[in-house]
């Protein structure tokens, strides 16, 4: 059976859910590729500017380096 070739934009669908839920647990990706609490003060910060990643999503930072930190949601962190 031969393998078919795939565009990784024909698998997946970008999703852009911002925080309007007033969500205040507010999480981070560290260099493991993990969702851990943040650490930064979030008192007095624009909630809603903050994305939500949902049960059974995966999310990108191009902020960790030379690594590619791609990480999945597999908790209940964001309450759904």
């Amino acid at each position: 059976m031969a393998l078919t070739k795939y565009k990784l934009g024909e698998l997946i669908t970008v999703c852009d859910e911002r925080n309007s839920f007033g969500l205040t647990n507010f999480y981070g990706l560290n260099i493991n590729k993990e969702f851990m609490p943040t650490v930064a003060n979030t008192e007095g910060l624009d909630e809603s500017k903050y994305k939500v990643v949902r049960n059974r999503r995966f999310v990108f930072s191009g902020y960790t380096g030379a690594i590619l930190g791609v990480a999945g949601n597999i908790g209940d962190k964001t309450g759904d």
